[in-house]
């Protein structure tokens, strides 16, 4: 018994396989994810049923905007992403990150909140400033799920600290992160010890969106 070739092609692209190798037949491909699923276990499978699920959003706004008939010179940022404005500069959230760590818990967390959230929007602008046939490409769709990815693996995180219960642990994690990105050592950042598979690696996501747009 086999599998339909549309069966076959979304497995192989769920696990990032290949959905054909050269000179290989719709049975060969289908033996080969065979093999896969038996000797490769799914490896972080969550974390890219939800990139699928914010590559299917951002597919649905395109064909949304099809069947309405719109025209694509009519409006170039009906497919932006969402930014939230914190009427702050990198500056001052520089300024404002020499003073992380000295103890002051409540204080650490505004800081982190604030940082955070300007990164984010920072990283919208930026993918909302491409030229639209970039947006629409596979590798634009998919810059542009990782975005939204990220801030949805980041609401729990907000909210903890708007309500100044973030763990410990984690506050010391996330302060080195913040106090390193914004020193541009990233390094550093890097070697944080993780604390939450989405969360760390929604933060390395963030720090590498900022990096390119920081550099002295």
């Amino acid at each position: 018994m086999t599998l339909s070739r549309q069966e076959v092609i979304r497995r192989l692209r769920e696990r990032g396989e290949p959905i054909r190798l050269f000179g290989e037949t719709d049975y060969d491909s289908f033996q080969r994810l065979r093999k896969i699923e038996i000797l490769a276990p799914e490896v972080n499978k969550g974390l890219r049923n939800d990139l699928k699920a914010a590559l299917d959003k951002i597919d649905q706004q395109y064909l949304n905007e099809l069947v309405a008939g719109q025209e694509q010179a009519e409006d170039d940022t009906q497919n932006d992403l969402k930014v939230h404005e914190e009427n702050t500069t990198i500056e001052e959230l520089e300024a404002l990150g020499q003073c992380l760590g000295q103890g002051d818990d409540n204080k650490d967390m505004d800081v982190i909140n604030k940082v955070l959230k300007f990164l984010l929007g920072v990283w919208a602008k930026d993918l909302n400033a491409r030229e639209d046939y970039v947006k629409r490409s596979v590798q634009g769709k998919l810059a542009s799920a990782t975005q939204k990815q990220t801030e949805s693996y980041l609401k729990p995180l907000f909210r903890k600290l708007r309500k100044k219960n973030l763990p410990a642990d984690i506050k010391e994690s996330i302060t080195d992160i913040i106090k390193y990105m914004l020193q541009r050592e990233y390094v550093k950042v890097s070697i944080v010890p993780p604390f939450n598979s989405k969360q760390g690696g929604s933060l390395n996501n963030i720090a590498n969106s900022f990096q390119p747009c920081s550099s002295p």
